[in-house]
């Protein structure tokens, strides 16, 4: 009898296509109010608080400062100066404003889907195409209603910020939704101690 040979072993190496994990999303710089009013205290004049909140308007008052101090010994330097000094006063009723606008956006572009590259798949390895699915229908129900939701939830008093979260919308569109309820009547304006931020009070609605 023949001894019958042993089984040899076979090594298969399987390349399986890498799937690239998406990246992570960025951290939002969300700008501070009180930083804010501090650029504006020690360099107003110069339009660095308009620079920090990325508004307009900064290299116009930056040119009037310089021209107003160059003129000066003209006595015609005191009417840039002057403008420019009814300007500075005017931005630090809009900065908690323009705090506002600011955290919204950055918040709105860090929620935007990322978008991911797809990996080239050879022909014989694709697989049968699947129909496409049914977008969900989109939720009924006004913006008003929304931000009242929203004013539910926190206890009565609620911020634009808070009202773009909540409902998705655009900082303009809840603003002026706002605003509209401020003049029917059934909402109150009011500043939050400490940082100033716009409040929409909602009476009714107050624990």
């Amino acid at each position: 009898m023949t001894d019958k040979e042993s089984p040899r072993e076979v090594t298969v190496n399987v390349n399986l296509p890498t799937h690239p994990s998406p990246p992570p999303s960025p951290v939002p710089e969300l700008k501070s109010t009180g930083f804010a009013y501090l650029i504006w205290a020690f360099a107003g004049g110069l339009g660095a608080h308009r620079f920090y909140l990325g508004r307009p308007g900064g290299v116009t008052m930056l040119i009037l400062l310089l021209g107003g101090l160059i003129t000066l010994p003209f006595v015609i330097g005191l009417v840039p100066l002057m403008i420019l000094g009814i300007w500075v006063l005017v931005d630090a009723v809009a900065i908690p404003k323009w705090v506002e606008e600011s955290r919204a956006a950055a918040l709105a572009s860090a929620s935007a889907p990322v978008m991911q590259t797809r990996q080239t798949v050879p022909v014989a390895a694709q697989t049968p195409a699947l129909p496409p699915a049914v977008a969900a229908a989109p939720v009924t129900g006004s913006l008003r209603i929304e931000l009242l939701k929203a004013a539910v939830e926190k206890g009565g008093v609620l911020t634009v910020t808070e009202g773009v979260i909540a409902t998705g919308k655009t900082f303009k569109e809840v603003e002026a939704c706002l605003n509209r309820m401020v003049d029917s009547g059934y909402v109150d304006i009011d500043n939050r101690p400490g940082s100033g931020v716009v409040t929409y009070v909602f009476t009714e609605l107050r624990d």
